[in-house]
């Protein structure tokens, strides 16, 4: 018999954007990584609802929910491409026992998405990495602006076409 599909347990809130969900932990990127990727996640199946409604969405690897956006026309390319980027800098943390990164990569990883077109309001990625660190405080802060700016977009971008209004309160 087969597994049922892995679903969100509950829809996404401002709540687990604003806070619960990219808390830091002091010791590792890996909880906050996890913890954004299943929320960014959960919005991608919640924007893909808007077109499918059928359990196989469930099953769509993350890169195939973000691809199924973009040829939707319902994300832009450099979303998608962001998305992708972020999705590869979880599996190196989720796949790879022991991954730690140093605030180098952080500081990449947000300049890289920034090329992507994600908006970030103090422009991280662009900032000198001794002022990045120091505005942020660290690879865990640079990693929270990624996740709420990531997470951000994908909720700006469902509401546009026609979902759910996160940010009405």
């Amino acid at each position: 018999m087969p597994k049922p599909p892995r679903k969100p347990a509950r829809p996404v809130t401002m709540d687990d954007i604003m806070s619960s969900a990219f808390e830091p932990n002091p010791d590792s990127l890996l909880d906050p990584t996890l913890r954004g990727h299943l929320t960014i996640e959960a919005l991608l199946i919640e924007f893909i609802q808007l077109r499918r409604q059928d359990d196989k969405i469930y099953r769509l690897s993350f890169p195939d929910k973000a691809d199924f956006l973009a040829q939707e026309g319902l994300i832009h390319s450099g979303l998608r491409d962001a998305l992708i980027d972020f999705n590869e800098w979880r599996n190196d943390f989720a796949h790879v026992f022991g991954h730690d990164a140093k605030f180098a990569d952080v500081h990449a990883l947000a300049r890289q998405l920034e090329m992507h077109g994600v908006d970030f309001s103090d422009s991280v990625g662009r900032q000198p990495p001794d002022e990045a660190a120091r505005n942020y405080g660290g690879e865990l802060g640079v990693l929270a602006e990624i996740l709420w700016c990531l997470s951000f977009e994908v909720a700006h971008a469902m509401m546009e076409a026609g979902g759910r209004d996160l940010f009405a309160g």
